[in-house]
């Protein structure tokens, strides 16, 4: 951790922001109904290191959220000293995302007698990474290729959801609407058992996207409050 970030970590309580950032989510999102796929089929799924360690705990989900909302590919994340040390570049004017690390450590403090005592006490460092598809000149191995699949989309469906005219993007392994950006994110065919499944999680997301204001204007939480996560699935399942 840098000194800067020592001091801002003084300043900000990363802790809270990343709490109020997931109630957020949950509150604004619309969480899968189903799973009949799986991402590991299409290769690498969680959120990477430069050294290609997986990231782990709370850092899972903050860095597949930015990678839903802004439309990234790569499962990667680096530093930018460590792109720099790749002879590759941040581009200008791209934002980074907080990752934490929690640990323990010990002190030693002398008591009024005299007598040394090891204080065990738990910290939380962060700091920012950014997406390999906000960085150029990285080697290849940063932007692995998909899986492809000899399953191709069912047609008529196909031709079907493109007259809703909403915005779907790729994701590697979450079903979801999302409220914010008016999109769809649907993992690739090649993640789910056959096509038709496909279909029908596209289905299920695409009566989501009928919140929407412009659409029909649901809003669940007037009627249910605190359930209203919960009566927005039982819509999408009738």
């Amino acid at each position: 951790m840098t000194s800067q970030h020592a001091r801002a970590g003084a300043r900000r309580d990363i802790a809270a922001e990343i709490t109020a950032r997931i109630l957020i989510e949950l509150e604004a999102g619309v969480m899968p109904w189903r799973k009949p796929w799986d991402g590991a089929r299409t290769g690498a799924v969680l959120p990477r290191r430069a050294t290609g360690e997986t990231y782990r705990g709370v850092n899972v989900i903050l860095l597949w959220s930015a990678a839903i909302e802004r439309g990234y590919v790569s499962p990667y994340w680096l530093t930018f000293n460590q792109a720099v040390k790749l002879g590759a570049q941040v581009r200008k004017g791209e934002r980074g995302e907080v990752v934490v690390y929690y640990g323990h450590g010990k002190r030693t403090r002398i008591e009024e007698g005299g007598a040394e005592v090891e204080d065990a006490f738990r910290f939380l460092k962060w700091y920012v990474v950014f997406s390999a598809d906000q960085i150029d000149n990285l080697p290849a191995r940063f932007h692995p290729a998909r899986v492809e699949s000899d399953t191709a989309p069912i047609a008529l469906h196909e031709t079907w959801f493109d007259q809703l005219e909403i915005a779907r993007i790729a994701t590697r392994d979450l079903a979801c609407y999302i409220p914010s950006r008016d999109v769809i994110g649907m993992p690739p065919i090649a993640a789910f058992d056959t096509a038709e499944d496909y279909a029908a999680t596209l289905n299920h997301e695409s009566v989501h996207a009928t919140m929407a204001a412009h659409r029909v204007g649901r809003d669940m939480g007037k009627k249910f409050s605190q359930h209203a996560i919960a009566a927005e699935e039982l819509v999408a399942l009738s």
